[in-house]
């Protein structure tokens, strides 16, 4: 949910604003940031009532994709559209990915018991999985390709449980957050900044 209307330039613009389709006489703000925390089993959908009596029910997105590089991908794709600045690259973007740990193929395990229920749930976790690394793959690419820029992924050295994802950080979720880039900036010609510390070698770095 977003108060920015969709570009006509992005895919299904018409059928993803809800507020012009669907969603009628707004909604509350409580109920849009709950929005991404909606896992049935875990918490119900968001329900959403309109005057005609027709309920919605919504549901995280996080179902599709949970890295957000899907949606930057749609925006430097606008921005090279609308941007005669991108067009004629006098700006090269780099795109930092943080995520909580390198993708990596999982090993496979044999079921042997309730393979009915966990072949759903590993399913729909594993579809997840390949469409956000399907996205990532497209954003590295058409960055890269495109618009000669560079996409870092570096990953958190946090756990889950240190840095967990929420709509409100704690103190010291947001201290090990800090620690944690603060770390790899240190140490950026070890890491994955150095494919952009080499580019500006030149360069004074200031933390």
């Amino acid at each position: 949910m977003t108060n920015v209307r969709p570009d006509s330039t992005m895919l299904l613009y018409q059928r993803r604003d809800l507020f012009n389709k669907k969603i009628r006489g707004g909604i509350r703000y409580s109920t849009v940031v709950n929005f991404s925390t909606r896992f049935p089993l875990f918490s119900p959908g968001g329900n959403l009532k309109q005057d005609d009596e027709t309920k919605y029910h919504y549901v995280d997105g996080g179902y599709v994709e949970n890295t957000g590089t899907g949606t930057m991908l749609e925006v430097l794709k606008t921005l090279k559209l609308k941007s005669k600045a991108f067009r004629d690259r006098e700006i090269v973007p780099f795109v930092f990915v943080l995520s909580f740990s390198d993708s990596r193929e999982a090993d496979t395990k044999n079921l042997s018991f309730g393979n009915e229920l966990s072949e759903i749930l590993a399913g729909i976790y594993d579809t997840r999985a390949g469409r956000s690394a399907m996205a990532m793959d497209e954003l590295r690419h058409y960055t890269e390709d495109e618009l000669h820029g560079k996409v870092i992924q570096l990953s958190i050295g946090k756990s889950g449980s240190q840095v967990p994802l929420n709509w409100v950080l704690s103190t010291n979720s947001l201290n090990n957050l800090k620690m944690d880039i603060k770390d790899k900036w240190e140490h950026r010609e070890f890491n994955d900044l150095r494919n952009l510390y080499i580019l500006n070698k030149d360069v004074k770095w200031d933390y």
